[in-house]
């Protein structure tokens, strides 16, 4: 007797035990991701474990953890950020207090200050 793979997406037939170990591997059943709980087809699962928006990701800067769709906003708030002046060749850090004043602290890298 032949059994259908489970997945609507999927043509394979086959025997019974061949179906079953068909389907521990078929790319076109879906499993949830552990972040948005969104049903993934397995073929697509890595690229969307990626760009989930709901993926817990670390601030390059702070080391602060959030979800990635979160990122984008704390980059431009972030108090550690910390960028090289091209011209003049500082290294310069941000560092935003709680209040809407800003201080920045700089290292001239020719010096070595």
């Amino acid at each position: 007797m032949n059994f259908k793979c489970s997945s609507q997406d999927c043509s394979y037939i086959g025997r019974e035990t061949a179906v079953k170990k068909h389907i521990e591997q078929c790319e076109n059943l879906a499993q949830e991701c552990t972040h948005c709980n969104d049903k993934i087809k397995r073929k697509n699962f890595k690229k969307h474990e990626m760009d989930c928006n709901k993926r817990i990701v670390v601030c390059l800067f702070c080391k602060e953890s959030m979800k990635k769709m979160e990122l984008e906003e704390h980059i431009e708030k972030c108090k550690y950020i910390s960028y090289i002046c091209k011209p003049c060749k500082i290294l310069t850090m941000k560092q935003i207090l709680n209040t809407t004043t800003s201080l920045t602290s700089s290292i001239n890298l020719e010096e070595g200050k």
